[in-house]
């Protein structure tokens, strides 16, 4: 820390505070003001800061929550004629909480402390009289509030050796009974708003904290009277061995009286067991000797039931607890949460009933899917049957004609001399046999599709020797588009060779006059990707039917059970590729097929 004016107080020389009922005050000074609204902040800092620009003093102003930088510098300037002279020479800054208190990131007392020290011998070397501040404290969390307490203990100690004027401004909202008492014990005097007048409360620091709270009892109602908890002080009575036996009541504020539905005098001067007897059963009164007996404070939830009073009077109430040790005794701080917990209550009621009615939902939906299950695999099992009952039934009828014509043949002993006829019929026999083959070959391939065997080969061998095994029409012209380096892929070259063909039978099916079928290779080292498309420009294929093709079982043929496209996706993702389609109806189909390329 630093040693400006040698760490001795400083002349008592007085500065004009700028607020009416602080007057004048002396180097030194370190008050808290409790505000409400951002209007009571504007009402007291910005003649305190006029004052200070007025009187050649050097000023700081941090800002937070509800009164932000700007908002303050806007204020400010209404006041203050010649603001931004004053900022452009240094003498005034204003900048938010984040730029000063938490500037490391973290709040650390000494480093803010010290921060504070050089300011003002920083003020005092450039001719100012010396430093005006103020710092609001509405960013302070509940974890921070020790080490800002720490903190505000510092600078009381020690601002009296320097050339300082600070008021610590807090939110009235954000401060319990514990923490107005802490803010008012750590600064020389408190500014409080009484309806619509401001008032000094006075710290009596050189006192006993007991007896300060008794003789400071008015200076300390307007702060206590006005918070909405229950407040009250008690002093410990202790038998002759020394043992906590009861508490008296020292102080109770009005919203104190009005929870426990006694007045102000019925209470203060009574022992706590007298009033309250059932605290004994509760255990809150051991709780209460535990804070006296070793300074650790207390704070919890809990319901108080009937006759806590004693006596048949009844409460039915559920309330908060904190108390922290004041000399021989404590403080105690209490809430109504009567209401929250109803609504807590009612909100974990209704979640359990939502739920159940989630788990019924849920279970209404598990059994709603296994129906659609079950009607799906039957609608599926229907829906193959019949196609593969149409596939087969053709060929089966045409071989079933053909046994017969032979029959007749063999029955008129004309087997011999009808040799054409006898022929023809075999060779339909064996065609419309291939064809049922087919049929039940593509099924057992869809169902189950064996494993694959890799190996290192080039596409341009897979591609020429699936071109030798098809065969097109007289109306469809087959062009190849590759080029001559070596399309390597690893892959299962009968698979790859069999989407291939399907895709070209595909192609050719969808051609009724003349046209043009297209197969190309391309790769992209880049991707490592071997490109492979398929093009025709035959009927092509509807935007509506354009999502179902590789569906199993979806077909727009008249012949075909829909098993051909769905076998090439899953050959083609087996082998880690992608197979897309585009199609636009009388300009044919493109199909496109990606996989990966072995360097």
């Amino acid at each position: 820390m630093g040693n400006t004016h040698n760490n001795e107080i400083i002349d008592k020389k007085t500065t004009k505070s700028g607020i009416e009922v602080l007057g004048d005050v002396c180097w030194g000074g370190h008050f808290c003001l409790f505000y409400q609204t951002k209007q009571d902040l504007l009402d007291i800092l910005v003649p305190y800061f006029k004052a200070g620009l007025d009187n050649n003093e050097f000023c700081m102003w941090i800002t937070s929550e509800p009164l932000e930088a700007e908002k303050a510098k806007n204020a400010l300037d209404k006041a203050v004629k010649n603001l931004d002279f004053c900022i452009s020479k240094g003498q005034i800054e204003i900048t938010d909480y984040k730029q000063w208190y938490l500037k490391s990131g973290v709040f650390d007392a000494d480093i803010v402390l010290n921060n504070w020290i050089e300011k003002e011998a920083q003020a005092v070397k450039n001719g100012f009289e010396g430093l005006r501040l103020s710092g609001n404290t509405f960013w302070l969390q509940k974890k921070e509030w020790a080490a800002f307490t720490d903190y505000e203990a510092k600078i009381d100690n020690v601002i009296n050796k320097y050339r300082m004027l600070a008021i610590c401004t807090y939110s009235l909202d954000k401060c319990g009974a514990a923490e107005v008492i802490d803010v008012v014990s750590n600064h020389e005097s408190a500014l409080v708003k009484r309806g619509s007048e401001w008032q000094i409360i006075e710290s009596a620091k050189s006192k006993k904290v007991k007896d300060d709270l008794k003789k400071s009892e008015k200076r300390f109602e307007t702060s206590l009277e006005s918070l909405m908890d229950g407040f009250s002080i008690f002093s410990s009575i202790r038998d002759n061995r020394g043992k906590i036996i009861d508490f008296r009541y020292e102080y109770i504020n009005e919203a104190g009286c009005k929870l426990n539905q006694r007045t102000y005098a019925e209470q203060v001067d009574h022992t706590l067991l007298e009033l309250l007897p059932k605290h004994k059963k509760t255990e809150l009164f051991d709780k209460y000797v535990q804070v006296v007996e070793t300074g650790k404070p207390f704070a919890e939830e809990s319901y108080v039931y009937e006759d806590i009073f004693g006596g048949g009077k009844k409460l039915n109430r559920a309330f908060s607890f904190q108390a922290v040790k004041l000399e021989d005794g404590f403080s105690a701080t209490w809430r109504d949460i009567t209401e929250s917990k109803k609504a807590e209550e009612k909100i974990k009621n209704q979640n359990v009933l939502l739920e159940e009615a989630v788990k019924e939902k849920e279970q209404e939906m598990k059994s709603l899917m296994e129906r659609l299950i079950r009607q799906e695999k039957l609608a599926a099992v229907g829906q193959i049957s019949s196609s593969i009952a149409h596939e087969l039934r053709n060929p089966l009828s045409i071989i079933k004609q053909s046994i017969f014509f032979l029959n007749c043949l063999v029955e008129k002993n004309e087997l011999e001399s009808s040799g054409a006829k006898v022929k023809k019929h075999f060779e339909l026999l064996s065609s419309k046999i291939d064809e049922s083959n087919k049929v039940i070959s593509n099924l057992l391939q869809m169902t189950k599709m064996g494993p694959l065997e890799k190996n290192h080969t080039n596409l341009r061998i897979i591609i020429s020797e699936v071109l030798d095994k098809f065969s097109v029409g007289k109306n469809i012209k087959l062009k190849t588009d590759l080029k001559p380096e070596p399309f390597l892929i690893w892959s299962d070259p009968k698979q790859i060779g069999q989407v291939l063909l399907n895709l070209l039978s595909n192609a050719s099916n969808a051609i009724f006059k003349n046209g043009v079928i297209t197969i190309g290779a391309r790769i992209s080292k880049k991707n490592q990707k071997c490109s492979i498309k398929i093009q025709d420009d035959g009927s092509g294929i509807a935007p509506e039917n354009l999502e179902k093709v590789f569906e199993p079982l979806y077909t727009s043929k008249a012949k075909g059970i829909g098993l051909g496209l769905s076998i090439c996706k899953q050959i083609v993702e087996n082998h880690g590729g992608t197979i897309t389609l585009t199609s636009e109806i009388g300009k044919g189909t493109t199909v496109s097929i990606d996989l990966p390329y072995e360097n």
